[in-house]
């Protein structure tokens, strides 16, 4: 893919509902020839403390693969401002994947990344902003029943990968995480705000019957999930909300516990389809597309855009591995 380099200038105001809003400017700054180039290996999380099952606020850069997915607004004061829409994950330099559920997700709207984004209310975070130059959906994707939910989001220019800004590891279809540890990270909220710093939450995978059951008595009638879904759900009563569709559900790769796969993108649970609102049901059932299904789709369209699969691909593991 040819590097395309061009200013990019956003005038954003502190707003008060959650949303970064400020009038400072944002530009691109390109490595110096003195810079080392970064070349962190993917799914890495840049922290070593003890996690926690109950939701909390991440550390600055610990969970450095996701990104805020926003437009551009002018606002009655004519001041201009950032919109939130949803979260996505880096996989790539140039490649964002999200969910097609999220909130404006086309071309008739004029759509950015921010990678390296903690406290959505922050503008002097390190961050890095792209435009969305094509949105590439599966042609399997149904807008209600949220089948196929997946879409790979091609920025203008790459996203320099730093400390605080890398890529997730993607799996193989037949890679066993069924006794990984598995967190969802996003900013999650619900309307008209989103929560400002960046939260993490365990979650624990359940099985697909157990999952329809539960889907049943939320929407009536005879469900039949669609086998391209995983389930997961929360202990505590602090649940995701609906600004994370498109955010990433990952688990630790085996015999790794601080590096991770993306496994899911989350698309719905109850609150969600009730209202874009967050409730306090102990044990909320979440839905996600099942990243290991749709592997080769991820694959080839990443090689029709001259991109490799080897970026997200993990180091094989070897005695001497000490990423614990």
């Amino acid at each position: 893919m040819a590097r395309i380099v061009l200013p990019l200038v956003i005038l954003i105001f502190h707003g008060v509902l959650g949303y970064p809003q400020t009038r400072e400017i944002f530009y691109r700054k390109e490595p110096t020839t003195t810079e080392e180039p970064y070349y962190e290996e993917c799914g890495v999380r840049q922290s070593n403390n003890v996690y926690a099952k109950d939701i909390r606020d991440t550390e600055s850069g610990e969970f450095p693969w996701n990104v805020e997915i926003f437009s551009i607004s002018v606002n009655s004061f004519n001041y201009t401002q950032r919109v939130f829409h949803c979260g996505g994950t880096l996989i790539d330099a140039y490649i964002v994947v999200t969910s097609p559920n999220c909130e404006k997700l086309n071309l008739n709207t004029e759509l950015f990344v921010a990678a390296g984004v903690w406290d959505v209310s922050d503008t002097e975070e390190q961050q890095q902003i792209r435009k969305v130059v094509n949105i590439i959906k599966h042609p399997g994707f149904k807008l209600d029943s949220r089948i196929s939910s997946i879409a790979l989001l091609v920025l203008d220019d790459q996203v320099d990968f730093t400390p605080r800004i890398n890529r997730i590891c993607l799996p193989e279809p037949d890679i066993d995480l069924s006794q990984s540890m598995c967190f969802v990270t996003g900013w999650g909220g619900s309307e008209p705000a989103v929560r400002s710093r960046m939260k993490v939450v365990e979650m624990q995978r359940i099985k697909h019957g157990q999952c329809e059951a539960a889907v049943r008595k939320i929407v009536r009638g005879h469900y039949q999930l669609n086998t391209s879904f995983l389930c997961a759900k929360e202990d505590s009563n602090n649940h995701i909300c609906s600004f994370d569709v498109g955010s990433p559900l990952f688990c630790s790769i085996p015999g790794r516990e601080n590096q991770f796969y993306q496994v899911g993108i989350f698309v719905w649970n109850q609150f969600v389809q009730q209202n874009p609102v967050c409730g306090d049901n102990v044990g909320t059932v979440n839905l996600f597309v099942d990243i290991q299904q749709f592997k080769k789709w991820i694959d080839d369209k990443m090689e029709e855009n001259d991109r490799s699969s080897n970026i997200y691909t993990p180091q094989p593991l070897d005695d001497n591995d000490d990423n614990n």
